[in-house]
C-alpha cells in the first residue's frame, strides 16, 4: 500500500473546504476521515433498516457531503458504531483498515478527531501531525509535528508538500 500522509485536525469540513478545493484543482486526491462523532457500539448492530441507524449518522452524512462537494475524493465518517457509507463494524475501527478500504489512491487524509483532550477513537491517531488554521486564518495553515515544532504554510505550499514522500521534513 502506497504511503498516505495523515493530518489530525479538530476543524470541521467547512473549515478545510478551501484546502480540499485547492488540492483537487492541482490534481491531488485528498480524503476526509471524520472520527469526531465516533462512540463505541453499544450492543449488537441494528438491523439494516434505514430508520434504525444511530443518531450520529445523519449529522455525519451532512459533513461528508459538504467536504466531498468541496473536492475531497473520498469522505468517510465513523459515527455511532458504524462507518458512514453504512458499513457495520463490530468493534473499534482500525486506522490501517479504514485507510486501505476507503482511501486507496489518496495522497493525504485529514483525520478529524473530537476537540479537546479526549483520546481519538482509533489507536494511532493521537501521534499524527496536527493541522490547525494559521492565525490569522487567511495566512494558511499550521502543521504541528508530533515530536514538536510546527510549520506555517500557505494553502498552495501545503498542497505542494503533500506531493512529497516526507512532507514535514525540511525542503
Amino acid at each position: 500500500m502506497k504511503r498516505i500522509h495523515l493530518l489530525r485536525t479538530t476543524l470541521g469540513a467547512d473549515a478545510v473546504a478551501g484546502l480540499a478545493a485547492a488540492a483537487a484543482a492541482e490534481g491531488l486526491r485528498l480524503g476526509w476521515l471524520d472520527l469526531s462523532a465516533g462512540t463505541p457500539a453499544s450492543g449488537p448492530a441494528p438491523d439494516s433498516d434505514l430508520t434504525s441507524h444511530p443518531a450520529g449518522t445523519a449529522g455525519a452524512l451532512a459533513s461528508l457531503e459538504s467536504v466531498a462537494a468541496a473536492g475531497a475524493l473520498r469522505a468517510v465518517s465513523f459515527a455511532g458504531g458504524c462507518v458512514v457509507t453504512v458499513k457495520r463494524v463490530t468493534g473499534p475501527p482500525v486506522l490501517r483498515d479504514l485507510l486501505r478500504e476507503h482511501f486507496l489512491g489518496c495522497a493525504a487524509v485529514l483525520v478529524r478527531v473530537p476537540p479537546g483532550d479526549a483520546p481519538a477513537p482509533v489507536d494511532g491517531v493521537d501521534g499524527l501531525p496536527r493541522l490547525d488554521p494559521a492565525v490569522p486564518p487567511e495566512e494558511g495553515w499550521r502543521v504541528v509535528r508530533p515530536e514538536g515544532g510546527s510549520l506555517h504554510l500557505a494553502t498552495a505550499d501545503l498542497v505542494v508538500r503533500l506531493r512529497r514522500p516526507r512532507p514535514w521534513s525540511s525542503p
